[in-house]
């Protein structure tokens, strides 16, 4: 094993001492061409994931529960459970005032609720007075294929 190793410090200093400059750069490009290539997404086989909203049917099979603590009406939980075949992420909430004549609120989530395939995520808003809501709604996302297509996991 030593012999292999001073053999190759041996090629590797007769290289840089005996090549040229040309020699020397066109090497290193290769060698920094070629190892990036195998990384690029491009490269691997497979299809392309897009996100896409889920479909009106798929959010109707989330599992969806939300509402205010009985001792503070200004912060609202929510659970959603996922029983997609993939993982989905949400990204904000719309709430929709009791007065006809107010814009709907959107609060964003930050760090979006993000929900593997099969299971739940829980997460509590400040600021949501109980008393001010009449109806809420999240827009979720997951990786598909197609437009049409179902929710896929990660290669």
């Amino acid at each position: 094993m030593v012999k292999n190793k001073e053999m190759m410090k041996g090629l590797c200093t007769d290289f840089l001492g005996h090549a040229s400059r040309w020699a020397k750069w066109v090497t290193l490009w290769v060698l920094a061409c070629h190892l990036p290539l195998q990384a690029m997404s491009w490269f691997r086989p497979g299809t392309t994931l897009t996100e896409y909203a889920l479909t009106p049917a798929e959010t109707a099979r989330l599992v969806r529960q939300a509402g205010w603590p009985a001792d503070d009406p200004s912060t609202w939980m929510i659970t959603v459970r996922n029983p997609l075949s993939g993982p989905i992420t949400c990204r904000e909430v719309q709430f929709f005032q009791k007065n006809p004549d107010a814009q709907v609120r959107v609060r964003v989530l930050q760090p979006p609720f993000y929900i593997p395939a099969g299971q739940s995520r829980n997460s509590l808003l400040t600021e949501v007075r109980k008393n001010e809501i009449r109806d809420w709604a999240m827009q979720c996302f997951c990786l598909k294929a197609s437009r049409e297509g179902s929710c896929e996991k990660l290669p």
